[in-house]
């Protein structure tokens, strides 16, 4: 699980954005945004720091661990 907290953590560091629902609709524009320049070899890294992110988000507004 920490493992998913640091991703996570890197993506909201990088991207400057909040575990909430603005960051999380930032996010979706970043991906529609750069979808076609990244190299589908680099789509499995990118899912993970995605839902790693989305999840941390739900945790963070909702509770959980």
């Amino acid at each position: 699980m920490q493992e998913l907290k640091d991703l996570a953590e890197t993506v909201k560091t990088n991207l400057k954005i909040s575990y909430n629902a603005e960051g999380v609709r930032f996010l979706e524009g970043f991906i529609e945004r750069n979808k076609p320049h990244i190299p589908q070899e680099q789509w499995e890294g990118l899912i993970n720091s995605c839902a790693a992110f989305l999840g941390q988000s739900i945790i963070e507004q909702y509770g959980g661990q």
